[in-house]
């Protein structure tokens, strides 16, 4: 689990009204052995700053631009994960957006399923 990546603290209300961030849905299904907390967290992790390491070259810049999964719903498998605005490109368009988002999380291992419902 990258713990980095968990905000479960936070509240979609609080999120919303700092105007920070763009909140997303995910539904997913992780591989046995692995629970929808860990599986959020590396979805979290990859589809924003992450690495399967700890790279030298992380700052505190860096690390404000996590995504963050602030609420988790085993029951329905979802996965509700906030990004930072600033990670995106300045007038950055919906295809830039989705790239950032979807670009890279889809052929995940630790996955058997993975769908963006919404943004």
């Amino acid at each position: 689990m990258q713990k980095e990546y968990l905000g479960l603290h936070l509240t979609e209300k609080e999120l919303m009204r700092s105007n920070k961030y763009l909140l997303t849905v995910f539904h997913l299904v992780p591989e046995k052995g692995l629970s929808m907390k860990d599986a959020a967290s590396e979805v979290a992790s990859e589809s924003s700053t992450g690495s399967n390491m700890r790279v030298g070259t992380a700052t505190k810049f860096s690390d404000d631009l996590n995504a963050l999964v602030y609420k988790v719903d085993k029951k329905k498998n979802l996965a509700h994960i906030a990004y930072p605005i600033d990670i995106f490109d300045r007038g950055g368009n919906v295809q830039n957006i989705l790239t950032y988002i979807v670009g890279n999380v889809f052929e995940m291992g630790s996955l058997k399923a993975l769908k963006l419902l919404d943004v």
